[in-house]
């Protein structure tokens, strides 16, 4: 075939040379190797989009978007009932208990390659109603020094302050249920402001109050007998001020003997 096409080839150009106007010749062919064809290079792999810290029962959906040609992709997640397998490019599910669970994408591109990766999902439970007690519940204190008892089911960081809007006068640590806390300035009613969080969720601003007073009253006397008497006895006559807690009881001495 090839001899043929050649002897052709010749004799056709031998006829046109012998017209004056054929000044040239040109041949050209195309290799059917170098024709158009998918590149086999995988590419950058699939983006994972969507959150992989949530909570329980929350209704959850990845995507895995492609950036080069996909044939068939899908993914494979280990869950407490289970594997689920599901093929396509997005998955919605929830999982009904805390712990770390591991998923992995799988894909086969134009070329029959396979891509893929494994990702790790974070489950929480959601965070328990805050509470906040001084000195466990009692009503007063003179002590500027107290202690806090803290609650906040699945926290793992607190913040503690004396500034209502919890947002200064502390700062975010670690969550743990009793810690010691200055109070502020001396009032009826002195509170104490704590707020508590996990990877995904902030609680509200809660507090407490205690009677705070650490100043003692003020005794005057009002009337005391003269300086010299012959009596055996003498009247005086005195009141006492707090301006907070008020006076619980009062005593007298005499030359440092109780009357």
């Amino acid at each position: 075939m090839k001899t043929h096409f050649f002897l052709s080839l010749i004799a056709s150009f031998l006829m046109m040379a012998c017209d004056k106007n054929i000044v040239g010749f040109r041949t050209g062919a195309i290799d059917r190797s170098t024709s158009s064809a998918p590149s086999c290079d995988p590419g950058p792999l699939p983006i994972l989009v969507g959150p992989t810290t949530f909570l329980i029962n929350q209704s959850v959906t990845l995507s895995w978007k492609a950036i080069t040609p996909l044939l068939r992709q899908g993914f494979q997640l280990s869950l407490p009932d289970g594997n689920k397998t599901v093929v396509g490019d997005t998955v919605t599910f929830s999982i009904s208990q805390p712990g770390t669970y591991t998923g992995q994408t799988f894909g086969i591109d134009i070329c029959e390659q396979t891509v893929g990766t494994t990702f790790t999902m974070t489950v929480l439970s959601p965070l328990g109603s805050p509470s906040l007690m001084i000195n466990n519940g009692a009503a007063a204190t003179n002590l500027a020094n107290v202690s806090l008892t803290l609650a906040a089911a699945n926290a793992t960081e607190m913040y503690i302050t004396n500034d209502s809007s919890c947002t200064t006068g502390g700062q975010w640590q670690p969550y743990t249920t009793t810690t010691n806390w200055t109070l502020a300035a001396e009032s009826l009613n002195t509170k104490v402001f704590a707020q508590f969080r996990d990877a995904l969720e902030t609680s509200a601003c809660v507090n407490a109050g205690i009677l705070f007073d650490a100043t003692a009253p003020v005794v005057s006397f009002i009337s005391t007998p003269s300086a010299n008497t012959f009596d055996s006895t003498a009247n005086f006559s005195f009141s006492a001020d707090d301006a907070l807690s008020g006076v619980k009881t009062f005593s007298c001495a005499l030359d440092g003997a109780a009357l």
